[in-house]
């Protein structure tokens, strides 16, 4: 009887443990075609040698004809260089993500203290965190301390509060004047 080369390569990727999710990405493909492979009696020796190297099964043992032990050692440096990418869009999302928790965050703070997110006219104040990013809110009423305190604690500076608005109220003026700095008219 004639060898399933696609069911003989199913057999080595399940018994490995593997994720054909993780299979189809690691190789750049959707998981249908990892099916359609499976199902192949015939599959290209390319593939098997993709799949072989991908999950690090030596092919070789099932298939003497078509590869040597050699075909499955996987180069060093290609792989090392595969692994610094995925560290670089890691690294990108991860950075997206706690900038886009960071705002969360603030709004959350801005929630308990009962301000509106955006209030419209009255106090404008500025908050820069520590990637340099700025977050400009307008808001109804003067900042409370406890606000302010907060808004330290995770993490932000308060560059500005504009003082135009802040003259009407003493109180808040002489909050402004212990380390902040006035907002440039726009």
């Amino acid at each position: 009887m004639a060898e399933h080369y696609g069911e003989i390569v199913e057999k080595a990727v399940r018994r490995g443990g593997h994720s054909l999710t993780d299979l189809a990405k690691m190789m750049g493909v959707n998981r249908r075609s990892i099916y359609n492979w499976f199902l192949q009696p015939r599959l290209k020796p390319e593939i098997i040698l993709r799949i072989g190297k991908a999950i690090g099964h030596d092919f070789s043992v099932e298939f003497p004809q078509l590869f040597l032990p050699e075909d499955f050692i996987v180069d060093a440096k290609a792989e090392s260089a595969s692994t610094s990418d995925n560290q670089e869009v890691i690294n990108t999302w991860m950075e997206k993500y706690i900038d886009l928790l960071e705002r969360y965050n603030l709004l959350l703070t801005l929630k308990h203290q009962g301000i509106p997110k955006s209030a419209g006219a009255g106090f404008n104040v500025l908050f820069v965190n520590d990637k340099s990013n700025e977050y400009r809110l307008d808001l109804k009423n003067p900042p409370s301390d406890l606000f302010l305190e907060k808004c330290k604690k995770a993490g932000y500076k308060i560059k500005c509060i504009n003082r135009s608005e802040i003259a009407r109220d003493r109180d808040v003026l002489h909050r402004n004047t212990q380390g902040t700095q006035p907002c440039k008219e726009a």
